[in-house]
Order: structure tokens, then sequence, then C-alpha cells
């Protein structure tokens, strides 16, 4: 198969109100295999950034 190759995907008009779980079938020339799983959900994300100073200027000896 050669150049770029197009499908048409579905779509979700509504958010999963739950965790949902998805994949894709694919299927080339005969050539049948699955996409890996991901999971999509509504759940609100707790996560936390911050910043830390590097106390190295060069290098790190050790005895």
């Amino acid at each position: 198969m050669s150049g770029p190759c197009f499908f048409p995907l579905a779509s979700d008009t509504r958010p999963p109100s739950t965790q949902t779980y998805y994949r894709i079938n694919i299927n080339v020339n005969g050539f049948h295999s699955y996409s890996k799983i991901i999971v999509l959900g509504n759940a609100t994300l707790v996560f936390d950034i911050s910043s830390r100073v590097n106390p190295f200027s060069s290098a790190i000896y050790f005895d």
C-alpha cells in the first residue's frame, strides 16, 4: 500500500459519563489487528506542577 490512507472516523455526540474504553479495529488487505486500548472519561484530574532549583552547577562527584 503506498500513499496516504484516509479512514472515516466515528464520533460520539455525548461525552462518556463513566470510563469508556476505545480501540480501533484495523483491516488492511486481509491483515487484521487492533490498536492499543485507551480509556476516556469525564473525571476531573488533580495534578500539581512545581519548579525545583537545580543545586548542581555542572557535575556531581561521588566518593
